[in-house]
């Protein structure tokens, strides 16, 4: 796997910078984010998919310290 620069990629970046700002509009308000966010989700009319949570694997790493993994090549 190559060394990945977490810090120059533009499109993280812009994620990054929108989440900022919708955290900053609930007021840091996680609860609120979340129930504004379903409501937007809802009056969209897009079809949405519910994905089933999983627990994490122990063998798991993790990439850049975000959420995002990938499991061992075991």
């Amino acid at each position: 796997m190559s060394n990945l620069d977490c810090t120059s990629d533009p499109i993280l970046e812009e994620l990054h910078a929108i989440r900022r700002q919708l955290h900053d509009e609930c007021g840091g308000d996680l609860t609120r984010l979340a129930r504004e966010m379903r409501q937007r989700q809802e009056s969209s009319g897009h079809t949405v998919a519910s994905v089933p949570v999983t627990g994490t694997h122990a063998s798991e790493k993790h990439l850049c310290g975000t959420q995002k993994t990938v499991p061992d090549d075991d």
